[in-house]
């Protein structure tokens, strides 16, 4: 008696060559199947190299775009490279966690440095100020606008912690701290290097 082997549908796959013993399985619900052993994952999803069947949602599903026959464990989003594309390419930094960007222009990195060391240095020199006309003076407005700036300070940084936690938020509650938080880094970024 001669054995053929019969090949997976649409919406089915294997990965293992066939044998009595296995038949094909079902395609999951984030990948595309277009039969035989190919097992895609669809945009926002990776898989870890071709002889997986675990499809895994990337952690920035922007920067997974799916894969194809030719790439069926996935491909990067320009800029972000590696296994769920978590990995920044060459001439791109990590934005956040989970967002690469692009590096900017060398020239513009200097004028920012510049800038921020001039920035840091009128805010100490004023802090400074501050801190000794109410040394000098016991002036409580003084006193009061040094404490509103170091509770604007732990704002920041509290803010800043909070966005890097990666958690579904409510839309509302999303929108407000992302606002915020762009608002807290532009601000860190200005009183630190």
């Amino acid at each position: 008696m001669e054995e053929t082997c019969l090949k997976c549908g649409y919406g089915f796959y294997l990965i293992a060559p066939p044998d009595r013993t296995l038949s094909c399985k079902y395609c999951d619900n984030n990948a595309i199947c277009p039969g035989g052993n190919a097992l895609i994952p669809k945009p926002g999803y990776f898989r870890s190299d071709n002889e997986s069947e675990e499809i895994v949602e990337c952690y920035n599903k922007q920067a997974c775009l799916g894969g194809n026959e030719t790439n069926p464990v996935g491909i990067c989003a320009p800029g972000y490279a590696g296994r769920l594309c978590s990995t920044c390419e060459d001439n791109y930094y990590k934005k956040s966690w989970v967002e690469c960007a692009e590096c900017p222009d060398y020239h513009i990195t200097v004028l920012a440095f510049l800038l921020r060391v001039i920035w840091l240095t009128v805010l100490v020199f004023t802090i400074a100020h501050f801190i000794q006309s109410v040394v000098l003076t016991g002036n409580g407005h003084q006193q009061v606008l040094i404490s509103q700036i170091k509770l604007l300070i732990n704002h920041c940084v509290i803010l800043i912690a909070i966005d890097a936690i990666r958690y579904n938020w409510t839309a509302t509650v999303e929108q407000g701290l992302r606002w915020q938080t762009q608002l807290s880094k532009q601000i860190a970024r200005n009183m630190d290097f």
